[in-house]
C-alpha cells in the first residue's frame, strides 16, 4: 500500500509541474514600450503597457523637477528658496511641485519631533 501511495504522489508531483507549463490561450499578450534615460545623477527604465512613446514628456517632467528640487543646481526653486533671507516668493503655476514639497517636509518634521 506504501508503494501506491509513493506513485500517487509521484504522479501528482509530476500532473502540477506538467499542467502548470500549460500557457494559457485566453490571455491576450500584452505590449510594453521600454523608456530609459538619465536624470538627477542616475539613470531610469520604466515600461508600460501601450505603443504610445512617452519618453520626451517623462524627461520634460524629470527635467521640471529636477530644476524645482535639487540643491545641485543653483537656479532651482529649493536653492533661491535656501539662499533667501527672510522670504521667499515663486509663482505656483511655473513650478508645480515646490509647495507640496515644502508642505510635506514641514509636515514630517513636526510629526517626528517630540520636544521643542
Amino acid at each position: 500500500m506504501s508503494q501506491f501511495r509513493y506513485l500517487l504522489f509521484v504522479f501528482g508531483i509530476f500532473f502540477l509541474v506538467v499542467s502548470g507549463c500549460k500557457e494559457n490561450e485566453t490571455k491576450p499578450k500584452v505590449d510594453f514600450t521600454k523608456i530609459e534615460g538619465k536624470t538627477m545623477g542616475t539613470t531610469y527604465h520604466i515600461s508600460y503597457s501601450s505603443k504610445i512613446n512617452l519618453q520626451n514628456e517623462i524627461d520634460s517632467l524629470l527635467v521640471d523637477f529636477n530644476n524645482s528640487v535639487s540643491t545641485y543646481i543653483p537656479t532651482s526653486t529649493i536653492s533661491k528658496f535656501n539662499q533667501a533671507n527672510k522670504e521667499y516668493c515663486f509663482n505656483q503655476q511655473d513650478d508645480p511641485f515646490f509647495l507640496g514639497i515644502i508642505v510635506k517636509g514641514v509636515r514630517d518634521f513636526f510629526r517626528n519631533r517630540r520636544c521643542f
